[in-house]
């Protein structure tokens, strides 16, 4: 059986490492200080590009490399820490999660367990969504990207190095090419660009240029870049690099269009620390100083424990979490770290028997079968924590329609709802997106009393505004640039064909802010709106502002908080910004002309929004962190109609 053969050890790399697990854990923890912390997963990359790079090319060299023996050596190092990790949040689950969460955490955990836990939340929502922190396994995406690398490299330099492509070519053109992707992608889908191996792969070639370069210069005595440069240059290199970590970790933000141009700080700035070689100062006296080595020899089952940790006592903290419980959670982080790292991965990581090697994989095997399982039987409702804490059945508002599913399957008109159209028939036009959906049940009830019939041309992430052309598709709605530009201009069509007495514009305005998953939408674009629908001859336009959002599910607040008669609403866990931006709707009705629904003033008081639609019995008016239930539906357009804030004619 050959050998790997392996780069000589370097403590400053494993000091590198700590910088990088603590940015993303104290970014994670306290994201005003460390605004930029996420980009520890950037300097994660070029670190793996690198080391990766470097064992496959040394071994190409020596005639030496085996893919068994490369992808065992993968496995004995991954596989461990990740199941047992993949295992406490699955026990962790079954005692303390909603049926809706365990079954997303189980669809979670077989994403991690096969390694596409970044196309999965590519298909959820973004990194910095309201609802990631109630995902405990939200960071697995880059692990999936890293071992997708790993699949495809090593074979990808071997064939090149059997049919004599010059490496350094081959490696520079895929950097490029993965990078002018990620330029590309981040400015027309910022989610995508995030979460997709295409436009990430760029950052572990950057550090796979560095190991081609040291491999080609390298001497039979020593495998270190600084063999190749003065004092001078690799001091040089490593402060300039730790300069532009540095710039990174304090100009980046959530906020920033990422990765795109952005990455090229943590990226350069990690390969210039690597390739300032050890002997540096800053690498020698910083990076390689025990402490920094120490957190970096457990850095990758500290970042595997921190979220999961973070997440389930934020599902169960409902108030603002203080920087003294953030640090008591880093230090317990810490401690299953260190404990994994010496108990778990030693009695893998070198040994050569078959049998663990195979128990490693069946585990894995098994766990994301498990995982797989629970997501398959909807969470498992039948658990003692959801039978005892949410044994109430909550209904989705969309009521039976069915109308998101029909959307694009008609000429024109999506859903005729509850009477069949005639000349002296009321009507009530529905338009927005999953925001306006979930009025749906609310107004199918209240309509047939007052004798409307209700038309709805809802489409998730679609909000009513024509000419809408979203910077990205939204992914967790799979509703594409071009569905939801059709969808409008027949909204128009058919408001034109059956001349509603009323239409609803509705949307989560939030998620159209400039900041989250789309393009601001200015108050330019929605005058132009109304004003068509105005020389359509629309004369009832009702504007309704932003639902209140929560940063953890509407249901789980429910069931800690409410208190029959005593305590049916809270202020906690509540993305302010959601009510805020009714401010400016409301502006925007008044100078056009058109009725504003504002949903805080039914839902919100001074104490708190509604948790529950009734004071006696909880019935949880939430279907999410922002959707309404059937129930919080019914209840809604219930009372904007008896307190006339809902005008229908």
């Amino acid at each position: 059986m050959s050998t790997i053969l392996h780069p000589k050890y370097r403590p400053d790399i494993d000091g590198l490492r700590a910088v990088a697990v603590l940015s993303v854990v104290l970014f994670h923890a306290f994201p005003d200080i460390i605004p930029g912390g996420f980009i520890g997963v950037d300097i994660f990359f070029v670190i793996s590009g690198y080391l990766i790079t470097s064992i496959i090319l040394q071994n190409i060299q020596n005639d030496s490399f085996s893919f068994s023996n490369f992808y065992a050596r993968r496995i004995r190092r991954i596989f461990p820490a990740l199941i047992l990790v993949l295992i406490a949040c699955h026990i962790a689950g079954w005692f303390l999660l909603m049926p809706s969460e365990y079954q997303q955490l189980g669809k979670h955990i077989a994403g991690g367990a096969t390694f596409t836990s970044n196309f999965l939340l590519w298909l959820e929502s973004g990194y910095f969504d309201s609802s990631a922190e109630s995902k405990p396994l939200l960071h697995l995406w880059s692990l999936g990207i890293e071992e997708q690398f790993y699949i495809l490299w090593p074979a990808l330099l071997i064939f090149a190095s059997n049919i004599r492509i010059k490496l350094i070519r081959l490696i520079v053109l895929i950097l490029l090419g993965s990078f002018l992707i990620n330029v590309w992608l981040t400015n027309i889908n910022p989610t995508a660009a995030f979460f997709l191996p295409i436009s990430r792969f760029w950052e572990l070639l950057v550090g796979a240029t560095l190991a081609y370069w040291v491999t080609a210069r390298k001497t039979s005595e020593t495998y270190t870049p600084s063999s190749h440069l003065s004092p001078k240059i690799s001091n040089a290199l490593s402060m300039l690099g730790a300069l532009l970590v540095a710039l990174g970790l304090g100009f980046i933000n959530r906020n920033s269009l990422f990765p795109g141009w952005w990455a090229l700080l943590p990226t350069i700035g990690a390969v210039l620390l690597i390739g300032g070689g050890s002997r540096s100062w800053l690498n020698q006296h910083i990076l390689a100083h025990p402490f920094p080595v120490w957190i970096g020899l457990m850095s990758y089952s500290l970042y595997l424990w921190h979220w999961p940790v973070f997440t389930f006592y934020r599902l169960y903290s409902f108030q603002e979490i203080s920087n003294a419980t953030y640090l008591a959670l880093i230090a317990i982080s810490i401690c299953l770290a260190w404990l994994t790292t010496i108990l778990v991965e030693p009695q893998f990581r070198h040994t050569q028997k078959r049998w663990k090697l195979f128990a490693l994989m069946l585990g894995l095997i098994g766990i994301g079968f498990i995982g797989w399982n629970c997501f398959d039987r909807e969470g498992m409702p039948f658990r003692a924590v959801a039978q005892q804490k949410f044994n109430f059945h909550i209904e989705n508002a969309y009521g039976k329609t069915k109308c998101l599913n029909q959307i694009g399957q008609n000429s024109h008109i999506v859903c005729n709802q509850n009477i069949a159209k005639n000349d002296s028939q009321k009507m009530v036009f529905l338009w927005g997106d999953s925001h306006a959906a979930h009025l749906n049940a609310g107004l199918l009830a209240r309509l047939s009393k007052d004798k409307f019939a209700l038309l709805d041309h809802s489409l998730p992430a679609c909000p009513p505004i024509l000419n809408f052309l979203p910077r990205q598709e939204r992914s967790d709605a799979s509703t594409s640039n071009l569905e939801c530009e059709n969808n409008n201009v027949k909204a128009l069509e058919a408001i034109k064909l059956y001349k509603p007495n009323t239409v609803l514009l509705a949307a989560d305005w939030l998620q159209y802010d400039g900041i989250n998953q789309f393009n601001l939408i200015t108050p330019e674009i929605i005058f132009a709106t109304i004003r068509n629908l105005k020389e359509a001859g629309i004369q009832n336009i009702v504007l309704i502002g932003n639902f209140p959002v929560f940063y953890v599910e509407q249901p789980r607040l429910a069931v800690a908080l409410f208190k029959p008669n005593v305590n049916n609403r809270t202020l906690q866990r509540l993305n302010t910004q959601s009510l805020e931006i009714n401010k400016t709707l409301s502006k925007i009705a008044a100078q056009e002309g058109v009725y504003f629904l504002s949903p805080p003033d039914i839902l919100c008081n001074q104490q708190g929004c509604l948790l529950s639609s009734s004071e006696e019995t909880l019935l949880p008016i939430g279907l999410d962190i922002s959707h309404l239930s059937k129930a919080g539906s019914v209840y809604f357009i219930n009372q904007a109609r008896n307190k006339g804030l809902l005008k229908l004619d």
